[in-house]
């Protein structure tokens, strides 16, 4: 989950799902998946991203990307596969497809939200800065 760069058409795609359906919703079963078709990755332009984090708790607490060679999603990143331009979840896995590659006809794959839920989110904190400064952008 890279900074945010024209383009990366966030939000495209998005899916909300309970991973325990008819359970109190909490932070750790409540997920909502955001397709970013357009994101680059490292120098893969138009890769695209899944961001998957909770709808409860502390932003950025549990923000994971879903993105190849991530939890369980097989292959690299390549340029124009934009990944998330079509997700879809179950209580049990997310659904993403990869309509321009890495196969000549796209690719479509299923992700456990076990994978994602146990992943360590990523840090979006600058190295050994804790907080963020009153009046600081965020």
């Amino acid at each position: 989950m890279g900074a945010p760069e024209e383009a990366d058409h966030f939000g495209q795609q998005v899916s909300v799902v309970s991973t325990v359906p008819g359970a109190l919703a909490t932070a750790q079963n409540t997920r909502l998946a955001v397709g970013v078709p357009g994101e680059d990755i490292g120098t893969a332009a138009d890769a695209g991203s899944v961001n998957a984090f909770s709808l409860l708790g502390n932003p950025g607490d549990s923000d994971v990307p879903v993105e190849p060679g991530k939890v369980g999603l097989p292959g690299t990143s390549g340029a124009n596969q934009r990944l998330g331009t079509s997700i879809f979840a179950t209580a049990t896995h997310l659904y993403v497809g990869m309509p321009y590659g890495p196969a000549p006809y796209g690719a479509a794959h299923t992700v456990p939200w076990a994978n994602i839920v146990s992943a360590r989110p990523r840090d979006r904190r600058p190295a050994g800065n804790d907080s963020v400064s009153a009046g600081a952008p965020c």
